[in-house]
C-alpha cells in the first residue's frame, strides 16, 4: 500500500478494482452521465452478475488486489443483493471496500446490514444545505430524508461501537450549490 501511495513500481496487477454493478440511479443528477443517458436496454438484465463478480474477485485476491469500489456514478442501493457483493468480497481477503450512495435508500435495516457486512468506507453524497439548492442538484430527492438516514446510519454504528466503516460527505461544488459550500462545510463539521 504504502509504495502505491508513493508512486513506486506499478505493481504486476492491480491493487484496487472499481466495479459498477448496475447502470441505474433513482435521482437524475444534472451533473451526472446517467441522467444524461437513455435508460433503454439498462434494466436488471444489464446488471453485473454475482458468479462472475466472484470469479473475479476470487482471481483478483489471488493476484494481489486488495481493495475494491463498488461504484462509480450510480446508485448500487438500488440491488437488492448488494450486501452479498460485500460480504463475498470481505470472506476472500478484499481489505477496503468502498461505495459512494445518494443516500436515499439508506434504511436503517440498510445501515445495520452494512456496517455488519465488513464494508471499510461510506461515501454520502449530499451537495446541499438546503432543499431549494438540493432540489437543482439532485432532483427527485429529500434532504432532510438523507440526513435522517445518514444520522441514522451514525447511530447505528455508534451503538455497535464499529470503527467501520469510515463515513464521507460529498459537495460536488457546481454552479448550482457553490454559495452553500461554506454552509455545508460548518453544518457537517459540528454534526
Amino acid at each position: 500500500w504504502q509504495k502505491s501511495y508513493e508512486l513506486g513500481p506499478v505493481p504486476d496487477f492491480p491493487i484496487q478494482l472499481d466495479f459498477e454493478l448496475n447502470a441505474s440511479c433513482n435521482l437524475k443528477c444534472p451533473m451526472c452521465p446517467i441522467s444524461a443517458e437513455s435508460p433503454k436496454g439498462k434494466g436488471k438484465s444489464t446488471w453485473f452478475d454475482f458468479e462472475f463478480y466472484k470469479k473475479l474477485i476470487d482471481y483478483s485476491v489471488e493476484n494481489g488486489t486488495r481493495a475494491i469500489k463498488l461504484n462509480y456514478i450510480n446508485e448500487p442501493l438500488i440491488r437488492n443483493d448488494f450486501i452479498k457483493f460485500i460480504d463475498y468480497a470481505k470472506s476472500k481477503g478484499i481489505l477496503d471496500i468502498y461505495f459512494s450512495t445518494n443516500g436515499i435508500l439508506l434504511k436503517k435495516k440498510v445501515s445495520e446490514d452494512l456496517i455488519n457486512s465488513g464494508l471499510t468506507r461510506l461515501q454520502v453524497s449530499i451537495d446541499a444545505v438546503t432543499q431549494a439548492t438540493y432540489d437543482k442538484v439532485r432532483p427527485g430527492g429529500s434532504l432532510d430524508k438523507v440526513i435522517s438516514n445518514l444520522n441514522n446510519f451514525l447511530e447505528i454504528k455508534k451503538k455497535k461501537n464499529s470503527i467501520t466503516p469510515l463515513v464521507r460527505v460529498n459537495f460536488v461544488k457546481t454552479p448550482f450549490n457553490e454559495f452553500e459550500l461554506d454552509k455545508f462545510l460548518n453544518f457537517w463539521t459540528n454534526e
